[in-house]
């Protein structure tokens, strides 16, 4: 999917007469972060995407270029979010559950590593609940993967820079040679269980 939020965000923004100082106002964030979106350099988190949308009344999915429907189809629907959040719930569940299976880990192993409740991650795999940003890029981190492709905003679910994910320059490594050549992540998991566990 190409991603598409960058042209939206900057066709809204003009549709309003806003200049992009005067948007990054509005949202309490830099003009280069504006400036950045509309380039497609960067893509914000769920929550702030979920906010642009809420703010030029469109959905989400127009924003991120999965429908070119201003408006929910359902016009009954209270909130013109709730159709298309359900959207990013359906890729952030299908593709959290499926990641969780390549890498062989259960809700219960998932959720000591975030450091949350089964119970509280168990509501984020079934869609009752959204992760808060950062939670989503710890999820993210512990799954291998960027928060774009988790919430359905690109299909390439490697990823690109490990820059600011905290991770050591060894596990960077092994990561990145994992995604060149290919190897199942089922694999790597297991290579790592057993590398980070070599001194107990």
């Amino acid at each position: 999917m190409t991603n598409k939020f960058g042209i939206r965000l900057r066709e809204l923004r003009l549709e309003k007469g806003l200049n992009q100082r005067e948007l990054a106002d509005i949202f309490a964030t830099g003009k280069s972060s504006i400036s950045n979106y509309e380039k497609n350099n960067r893509l914000p988190d769920a929550e702030t995407i979920i906010q642009y949308a809420s703010y030029f009344n469109v959905t989400v999915d127009y924003m991120l270029g999965i429908s070119n429907s201003k408006k929910p189809i359902n016009q009954d629907i209270a909130n013109p979010l709730d159709l298309a959040s359900s959207t990013i719930y359906k890729f952030f569940t299908e593709r959290v559950k499926n990641l969780m299976f390549q890498l062989d880990l259960t809700a219960e192993s998932l959720s000591k590593k975030l450091g949350i409740s089964k119970v509280a991650l168990t509501e984020y795999i079934l869609g009752s609940k959204f992760p808060a940003p950062k939670l989503l890029k710890k999820i993210s981190i512990l799954l291998n993967t960027t928060t774009e492709y988790l919430i359905g905003a690109d299909d390439n679910p490697k990823i690109d820079s490990f820059e600011g994910t905290g991770l050591s320059n060894e596990y960077i490594e092994v990561l990145r040679f994992a995604q060149e050549n290919n190897i199942p992540a089922k694999v790597l998991n297991d290579f790592l269980k057993l590398y980070t566990t070599r001194g107990e």
